[in-house]
């Protein structure tokens, strides 16, 4: 699970099942430009994400329901196995955008269309509040895994070039994280901002 693309097609999954030729299209569309994977690729993602149990063929009855527009010709004549996420995968794929937000700030263009695929089709704000939750984890277990501060005192010079070394690169991790925990504080702001604004105009009553 390591490839961005399973996790693309886990996004694309999450918001409708799907099948993988339609899978293949879909992230043409979607990810294009940021991921171009031939489609062999994509079977191999949808292999990788049912033995990790993210994923599960969808039941037949299930199928027959889906939109219209889900369900090609072709798909018609020959029913293609559809699949649809698992709780366990749900999960799984927040925890991971979350990780990501953190470690590598150059997936944003890709984080940010996987983020609005995760929230398709559902309660957008709810979504995002969990995404945060995700963010917040992976940044305080980074956090926990930092050495302590130097003995000496800041305002004393490092004694060695290795110490004054070791001295800018916390400095810089921690002034990293500084950065996410504030974003994190300003994210749950406006979250919370945005659910009070619906709330309120949901209790308005209806014009007469």
């Amino acid at each position: 699970m390591r490839s961005a693309v399973n996790w693309a097609v886990l996004g694309l999954v999450i918001e409708r099942p799907s099948y993988g030729y339609e899978l293949f299209q879909r992230l043409e569309r979607r990810y294009g430009g940021v991921l171009d994977p031939p489609i062999s690729q994509i079977y191999a993602a949808l292999n990788a994400l049912e033995r990790a149990a993210l994923i599960e063929p969808l039941p037949e009855e299930d199928r027959m329901a889906l939109p219209d527009d889900a369900l090609r010709p072709a798909a018609k004549r020959q029913p293609k196995v559809h699949y649809r996420a698992t709780a366990s995968g749900a999960r799984a794929f927040r925890e991971w955008v979350g990780e990501q937000m953190r470690e590598d700030p150059r997936h944003v263009e890709l984080l940010r269309r996987i983020a609005g695929t995760a929230a398709a089709g559902v309660d957008r704000a709810a979504t995002m509040r969990e995404l945060v939750d995700a963010y917040e984890r992976a940044c305080l277990e980074e956090a926990s895994m930092l050495p302590l501060p130097p003995a000496r005192e800041a305002t004393t010079p490092a004694a060695a070039a290795g110490e004054l070394v070791e001295r800018l690169v916390l400095a810089a991790r921690r002034g990293s994280l500084d950065a996410h925990f504030a974003w994190i504080a300003y994210a749950r702001k406006e979250i919370d901002a945005f659910e009070r604004t619906r709330a309120g105009t949901a209790d308005e009553p209806a014009d007469a």
